[in-house]
């Protein structure tokens, strides 16, 4: 048995100046949201000599001039098994 847990924390820049799409005739922008903020945590736990392992990761991102207003929620979920 063998478990193992984490947590992270990224910030997120983008260096090209946004992007903007119209869909429907309502303007998306990026540009003024081009820092972000993230913090997340995750594990994972093994069994039988390594064999199968489940593991898992969720983090929140929000941006830094409305944090809180615009972000983002994720989260992984998977199994691996050795064969």
């Amino acid at each position: 048995m063998n478990a193992s847990f984490y947590g992270i924390l990224n910030v997120y820049q983008e260096m090209l100046g946004g992007s903007s799409v119209n869909v429907a005739g309502v303007n998306f922008d990026t540009r003024t949201d081009r820092t972000w903020m993230g913090a997340g945590v995750g594990g994972s736990y093994s069994w039988a000599d390594n064999k199968y392992t489940v593991y898992g990761e969720s983090s929140v991102n929000t941006s830094v001039n409305h944090f809180g207003g615009n972000y983002n929620v994720k989260a992984n979920l998977g199994f691996r098994m050795k064969f």
